[in-house]
């Protein structure tokens, strides 16, 4: 509205400097040449603000959606721990496999095994959907003698991206453990870390 008032008061200035012109009240050449250009500026003035009036304010705006998924907690519950079984020592040593792909336990160079063996099974609740299941590589077994190093054989391996249907996933998977040449007789153990994060 005040541009509006401006623009209108300009014009009416404009107006009378012509009038003054074309009366003769202005009979000196300096004083002509001066409102010549006085008026001038004036209308370069009023033509801005013309424009302004013509040229309506313009404004824009965005919309998006937000979204959350809220899953249930994963829960992991041990149903079997991995059992090698009895193994006899050797000066040579060696490895011990419980291999998941076959279900079976594979002793290599002089060992011998004998007993039971079990594979390790997994039970993981949640949502349904992908996990990803991390663990380390390696994990020790601890006892009387030196510790012997055991290599997991996690199904796809550290990172492997597995389902929940039903909100369950049962996994079952073996290990290979070394045993040192002349390992000391005796109960060995240790603890198998896992991990579970949706994906």
């Amino acid at each position: 509205m005040l541009v509006k008032r401006t623009f209108t008061a300009l014009r009416k200035r404009i107006r009378r400097g012509n009038r003054l012109l074309r009366s003769g009240l202005l009979l000196n050449k300096k004083d002509r040449l001066l409102s010549r250009h006085f008026i001038t500026r004036i209308a370069a003035l009023a033509g801005t603000l013309a424009l302004g009036l013509g040229t309506p304010a313009h404004a824009e705006s965005a919309a998006g959606i937000s979204t959350a998924k809220v899953n249930l907690p994963i829960t992991l519950a041990s149903l079997l721990d991995m059992h090698f079984g009895h193994i006899v020592a050797s000066p040579a040593g060696g490895d011990v496999t419980l291999a998941t792909a076959t279900g079976t336990r594979n002793c290599a160079g002089t060992l011998i095994c004998t007993g039971s063996y079990g594979f390790a099974k997994l039970i993981v609740s949640g949502s349904n959907g992908s996990v990803q299941v991390t663990h380390d590589p390696v994990y020790h077994l601890s006892g009387p003698g030196v510790d012997m190093p055991v290599t997991l054989d996690f199904p796809g391996g550290s990172g492997a991206i597995l389902t929940l249907t039903s909100n369950y996933l049962e996994v079952e998977f073996g290990a290979t453990v070394s045993v040192n040449p002349n390992q000391t007789p005796g109960d060995y153990a240790g603890t198998i870390t896992v991990n579970v994060n949706y994906q």
